[in-house]
């Protein structure tokens, strides 16, 4: 079998975090390895648990998923990221360093397909 893409969430609303917990579940091809709360849980989570995708919830306490990514940058991390936020960054997520965007509001199974273009065309 070959290895699974590591996936780390950073939300930290509950019901938002558990939902995506179980889409991530359902794949046989993904490995969700934990979930930060806020921002300054997602740096060390990533640094620590080295996921191959972070899930990055824009609106988060102590650190927003832009500082984090910024900070993410500035490390050097390859780590693919996608911001997924409630707010529009349609036109502005590329600007701020992240691999792809997926809003609140949309379908989340459509999030799997952007997710398997991210990390399966490397492997």
């Amino acid at each position: 079998m070959e290895r699974k893409v590591r996936v780390m969430i950073a939300e930290d609303d509950p019901v938002t975090a558990k939902y995506l917990t179980k889409l991530l579940k359902g794949e046989d091809w993904v490995e969700c390895i934990g979930t930060a709360r806020n921002g300054v849980e997602a740096l060390v989570m990533a640094e620590d648990a080295t996921p191959d995708l972070i899930l990055l919830d824009h609106r988060m306490p102590l650190a927003t998923g832009q500082s984090v990514l910024e900070e993410l940058r500035a490390r050097g991390s390859k780590i693919k990221v996608v911001l997924i936020s409630s707010l529009d960054f349609k036109d502005s997520w590329q600007k701020l360093g992240a691999d792809g965007y997926h809003p609140k509001n949309k379908d989340w199974k459509d999030l799997l397909q952007l997710l398997k273009k991210l990390t399966l065309q490397e492997a």
